[in-house]
């Protein structure tokens, strides 16, 4: 009985060892696996995180074939749409779910919300060969657009978004003459494109438009595509600098590209605000090659009130943006009406960014606080001009507080010309501007029936950084290639080839 008993023990002795030894052998491989998810996890958060500080395309990469690109509503107004017609000369199918349907050439089809069993399984549209799609319930520059590639639509928030997805380089030939007339030389055209091309993979890389399941959109919130609609000489400037972006040191680089300059460009510390500067977007004299051998004048400091004025009204400098309609222009607004615009332009822009907009204390510092109403208008006075001529600082006096407006978009935006007339290149402009042409002006004292105002004589037209198109319209006039062009607005970039997916 006791051996039984002693044999039972043992037997219960090493039926426990072998349950620890795989209990810890068990353990273990657990940890294992956590440490390799867990190291998993943190590679991919790096690669994240590289990728959101980046936001640029790396040249070294294979970039993706194909762009996704979400339609607004007309006029650009909204990204959701209350309808969607579409239609195509030839032959299309539409694809809800598994079932897909073939439609003749000229029939169309129409989607609401209504719509909606089918739309949440999504609904892709195609046209057969290379026939495009017209979107014909909305339209751009009063016409019905056209797109090549799909249409997919699906539903958020009760409404229809549409996503066109096609080849990144077809994307192009729709970009190209919406952002830079296809009257211009072939060389200014090809500059564009290579812009186009390369700002394109910075957007891929920054993935903002999620939310939509699309790379970018077809507004001025990322570059226009399809307000007018491609032509053989857009085609022609894609397709001779097929592939072709700018690179620094290997990678991509943050491309910018505005209407017209000043006779300068600015940098991006200037326009952006950012901590150091960019080497390849310094802020630059535009005086042409001509007229530099002239005078001997390469780089000038428009920081000085006075310099800024003489070069503002100095007739004789040459630069590339000379001819454009806004290279100089004036507006005069009643003091009266800025006080009243003062107020919820100053709210909108501190909502933005409370670091942007200051207010004046008693001890005549200055802090992040809401701002009610600056009170009657008393004066506008320039705080910081830069080298360039930008100004990035505007001080509001007003009866009740003194408040100070920073970097050139918030100063454009409170010194909004909303009903005044712009006088433009012997012309004049009746507006609804949003934006003050650009933030490179000075101010006089003025009237308006016998009422105080204020005149803003200023030069350019958009932000001032990167390449203007209207100089390098001209510099392809003057016999400049599109490489010179880049290399007179991105200093020291490169052209690289990128390779599709």
């Amino acid at each position: 009985m006791n051996n039984k008993r002693k044999k039972k023990n043992k037997q219960l002795i090493w039926i426990a060892l072998l349950s620890f030894v795989l209990l810890v052998c068990v353990i273990a491989q657990v940890q294992k696996k956590t440490r390799i998810s867990e190291q998993k996890n943190s590679i991919q958060s790096q690669r994240s995180e590289n990728a959101n500080n980046t936001g640029n395309a790396n040249s070294k990469e294979v970039m993706k074939k194909n762009v996704r690109v979400l339609i607004k509503t007309t006029g650009f107004t909204d990204s959701y749409h209350k309808k969607v017609t579409l239609t195509s000369k030839s032959a299309f199918t539409v694809r809800i779910g598994k079932k897909t349907t073939q439609y003749p050439a000229n029939a169309k089809v129409t989607f609401t919300k209504k719509d909606k069993a089918a739309l949440k399984k999504k609904i892709i549209i195609k046209a057969g060969g290379n026939a495009k799609l017209c979107l014909s319930s909305i339209k751009r520059q009063n016409r019905h657009p056209s797109y090549r590639g799909s249409m997919e639509l699906s539903l958020q928030y009760g409404k229809i978004i549409v996503v066109n997805e096609l080849p990144i380089e077809q994307y192009l030939y729709a970009v190209v003459p919406s952002e830079l007339s296809t009257g211009h030389q072939l060389e200014a055209l090809k500059a564009q494109a290579v812009c186009a091309r390369s700002y394109l993979y910075g957007q891929l890389k920054a993935k903002r438009y999620q939310k939509y399941h699309a790379n970018v959109d077809d507004s001025v919130s990322c570059q226009v595509y399809n307000n007018i609609p491609e032509d053989a000489r857009s085609r022609e400037a894609v397709d001779q600098t097929k592939g072709q972006v700018l690179t620094s040191g290997g990678k991509g680089i943050a491309i910018y590209y505005f209407s017209t300059s000043w006779g300068s460009t600015a940098s991006a510390k200037e326009v952006w605000k950012t901590a150091s500067e960019t080497s390849y977007l310094p802020a630059k004299i535009q005086i042409t090659s001509e007229e530099q051998t002239r005078t001997g004048l390469i780089q000038m400091d428009l920081s000085n009130e006075t310099d800024f004025r003489n070069f503002l009204t100095n007739k004789f400098y040459d630069t590339y943006d000379s001819h454009a309609d806004w290279y100089r222009w004036n507006v005069t607004i009643a003091g009266k009406s800025l006080s009243v615009r003062f107020d919820q332009a100053l709210a909108e822009c501190y909502r933005s960014n409370p670091s942007m907009v200051l207010t004046k204390t008693k001890k005549g510092t200055y802090q992040k606080k809401p701002v009610v109403s600056i009170g009657k208008l008393k004066d506008i006075q320039i705080a910081k001009r830069e080298k360039s001529g930008l100004v990035t600082e505007l001080l509001l006096i007003g009866k009740d507080r003194t408040v100070k407006v920073i970097s050139q978009y918030n100063i454009r935006k409170v010194l909004a010309p909303l009903y005044e007339k712009i006088y433009y290149k012997n012309a004049t402009a009746s507006t609804m501007m949003k934006l003050l042409p650009s933030a490179a002006f000075y101010i006089e004292k003025a009237s308006v029936d016998n009422k105080a105002a204020y005149r803003f004589v200023g030069g350019g037209f958009g932000h001032g950084c990167g390449m203007s198109q209207e100089g390098a319209a001209r510099m392809a006039e003057l016999g400049k290639n599109y490489v010179e062009i880049l290399q007179q607005y991105f200093e020291g970039a490169q052209l690289t080839q990128y390779q599709e997916s």
